[in-house]
């Protein structure tokens, strides 16, 4: 499914007409809008029909001072927007208790920002049946130019897209962005740091509701 327009105004297609949806890094619906997007997206699909979604709150974790200090300037940003990162949280209980969709299951999964170094003990696990390429899709990003891999690479090219918003936000010069987010790589090869994915998938119910 691509609607190619702003989900927080609804997605453009009639109620009960698509068999899965597969949403992935929409990472600026505010928090407020989650259950309605999710309402929504039940909305449109078929009885039986499966919504997947998949989303990262692009926090580093498992990270020194030069990522915890991207944590702090990433957080300030987002809220001035009305996003907030444990949003990732509470998508498991939104399709449920919201949509009402059965058979709710959540997988999280560690994706390594940066091939570690040497005695690094990042990992990343085996991902499930519902999503089998996310590891080559990760691992098959455009490369920009960054250290730390094609992976890493996705991240530099995503983030220095977000500078504006940033630099709004926060007042620091592109060139300071741009070295910390260097920082960031060189620092993630010796402590293996990860952004944490969530994968929530919930099925609509098999039989539609019987007209009053």
């Amino acid at each position: 499914m691509d609607d190619g327009g702003d989900v927080a105004l609804g997605l453009a297609f009639p109620d009960h007409s698509i068999d899965y949806i597969h949403h992935r890094n929409v990472y600026t619906i505010p928090m407020d809008d989650w259950p309605a997007y999710i309402i929504d997206c039940a909305r449109v699909l078929r009885a039986s029909g499966w919504l997947e979604i998949m989303e990262t709150d692009y926090m580093l974790r498992r990270t020194g001072p030069e990522g915890a200090r991207f944590n702090k300037l990433l957080r300030r940003t987002i809220a001035r927007e009305g996003i907030k990162p444990r949003a990732l949280t509470h998508i498991a209980s939104w399709m449920a208790s919201e949509a009402e969709l059965d058979n709710v299951k959540t997988q999280a999964y560690e994706i390594a920002l940066v091939p570690p170094s040497s005695g690094a003990s990042a990992s990343i696990p085996a991902v499930s049946a519902s999503t089998p390429n996310l590891q080559e899709e990760m691992a098959s990003s455009p490369l920009v130019p960054a250290s730390g891999g094609p992976r890493w690479s996705s991240f530099y090219g995503h983030m220095m897209a977000y500078y504006p918003a940033v630099a709004a936000a926060c007042e620091i010069e592109l060139s300071e962005w741009a070295a910390l987010l260097e920082a960031v790589a060189v620092e993630a090869r010796t402590f293996g740091t990860f952004m944490l994915y969530m994968v929530v998938v919930g099925q609509k119910p098999g039989c539609p509701p019987t007209p009053m």
